[in-house]
């Protein structure tokens, strides 16, 4: 994974072959083919390795209840956000048009970027479930929903901010917490 972060941190997506990372890796163009079906899954394990989005975080890690809710869905997403600031915007911007190319030839790749917003979606929920729990939400507050709100707020800023050349990271998580601050600003319980 190193060789080919280094490719296509260095050379881009489009200026990194799958032979190039072989050549650099030591082994068989033909090898790489056998763990992974096309360049761009390649970049993706690149990601999720650099990222440790699958490693590392986790929602136990803010299950404080101490903190309201919008400082513990910041919490869970401080865990991976820092991942984000490694990759140039020109880069996530390939990535994302790549991955929509993808689709056409191989829309399994796509799924399995889908199942890990699904598996945070999944994350956030867990997590507003405890404070249901604990009596900030009403019982008929669908949960469910609201993680998918939240997570579709995350996606929206961090998708401005790679296309929007003059966001900042600082402003993507300044509008992430503004939309959490709309969604959330009711459920603050005294301390």
């Amino acid at each position: 994974m190193q060789v080919s972060k280094e490719l296509f941190l260095t050379h881009g997506y489009d200026g990194t072959t799958t032979k190039k990372i072989a050549q650099k890796a030591g082994i068989g163009e033909g090898t790489i083919f056998n763990y992974f079906g096309s360049k761009l899954e390649i970049l993706y394990a690149s990601m999720m390795d650099e990222i440790s989005m699958n490693e590392g975080v986790n929602i136990e890690n803010t299950a404080d209840m101490n903190l309201t809710v919008e400082e513990a869905i910041l919490k869970y997403i401080d865990q991976f956000s820092e991942g984000m600031r490694l990759f140039d915007k020109s880069f996530m911007r390939e990535i994302i048009v790549g991955s929509l190319n993808q689709y056409k030839t191989n829309p399994e790749f796509l799924e399995m970027i889908v199942q890990n917003d699904y598996q945070s979606i999944g994350e956030i929920e867990q997590l507003l479930l405890k404070y249901k729990g604990i009596g900030v939400f009403t019982e008929d507050y669908d949960t469910k929903e609201a993680a998918e709100i939240v997570t579709s707020a995350i996606v929206f800023e961090y998708i401005s901010y790679f296309y929007i050349e003059e966001k900042s990271f600082e402003d993507c998580y300044e509008g992430i917490k503004k939309k959490l601050h709309v969604l959330f600003h009711w459920t603050v319980k005294e301390k």
